[in-house]
């Protein structure tokens, strides 16, 4: 893994909770380590549910707030993180006049150094998109990292560069906790997605690894 000192550090997340899960320890890594760090979170996660009592608006900001706490661990404040808020499980409808306006919102800060973003062999359809803006956003002197969270069949990922969470593994487990929406806090859709405890675990193994792109 790269040093971080002196550098701008972007982590963007398809959607809130991909940043805790991917890179929770880049992010607390950077936070104490590099010139600057900042997350854009590229979609509102407002498709995991189909709940009467936690409607899309609600479920949104339900989840900007989780992300915010989970931010708050890795050393992050509230103007660190950026909600873009496309709609959850759209971006592949996007037009070209959407794919201009995410590349768009990815830059709107200064250029940073490195970028930790996903994967296009994720399954995700977001995760792809977001991946081919990520790679339209910047100059190939900004350094890009690529991180997987659901694998496609067949993929070839081949991650070269690895962080090893040590002690940080224990606050990443709460990290991601504190997306209770995601963990079981909505009952009234069981057909919605909830991480349970074998899939958190899962998502946390001793080191984060990426894929230099």
């Amino acid at each position: 893994m790269p040093a971080f000192e002196g550098k701008r550090v972007l982590v963007v997340s398809p959607h809130p909770d991909d940043e805790t899960i991917a890179a929770f320890g880049v992010i607390h890594r950077a936070a104490r380590d590099a010139a600057n760090v900042h997350v854009i979170v590229v979609t509102d996660g407002a498709a995991s549910h189909d709940s009467a009592r936690w409607p899309p608006q609600r479920l949104a900001a339900q989840r900007e707030c989780e992300t915010l706490a989970a931010m708050r661990r890795a050393g992050l404040g509230r103007n660190d993180v950026t909600f873009l808020r496309h709609a959850d499980s759209g971006l592949a409808s996007l037009n070209e006049a959407g794919k201009r306006r995410l590349v768009k919102g990815l830059r709107r800060g200064p250029m940073p150094d490195y970028v930790f973003r996903p994967s296009a062999q994720d399954y995700h359809a977001d995760h792809k998109v977001v991946a081919r803006a990520c790679e339209s956003a910047w100059p190939a002197g900004v350094r890009q990292f690529a991180y997987l969270v659901w694998p496609e069949k067949g993929g070839d990922f081949r991650p070269r560069h690895a962080l090893t969470l040590g002690p940080v593994k224990t606050m990443k487990l709460a990290a991601i906790r504190d997306y209770r929406s995601q963990t079981g806090m909505i009952d009234d859709d069981p057909g919605g997605f909830s991480m349970d405890r074998a899939m958190i675990s899962s998502f946390c193994p001793p080191t984060e690894v990426f894929a230099e792109q």
